[in-house]
């Protein structure tokens, strides 16, 4: 089995103007039926994630990030590892450009 590594602390990640999110108190839906979605931004947001180190796949997915794609279905399209997907999204959530939604 695998560790769950989901609860790691996010408060590193500063974004002005989205810091009042809703906070959820229902249980959050399994990860495979989160809808990732992307958090507004200004800017050169592929200049932002190049500045942060980010790789080519994290772009790809960033750009299948619509809201309305499931992780399960964002799994399918980027034909990789569920796990390695699992990897990218936490990266781009931690880096302030996306945040999953059950």
């Amino acid at each position: 089995m695998h560790p769950n590594g989901m609860s790691q602390p996010s408060s590193s990640i500063t974004n002005p103007g989205m810091q009042r999110l809703p906070q959820t108190t229902s249980p959050q839906a399994p990860i495979a039926l989160q809808k990732p979605y992307r958090i507004p931004t200004s800017g050169n947001v592929l200049g932002y994630m190049e500045q942060l180190g980010l790789t080519r796949e994290h772009r790809r997915l960033y750009m299948l990030i619509d809201g309305q794609r499931t992780t399960h279905e964002l799994f399918a399209l980027m034909g990789k590892n569920p796990e390695k997907i699992l990897e990218l999204l936490r990266d781009l959530e931690r880096s302030g450009l996306i945040m999953m939604h059950g």
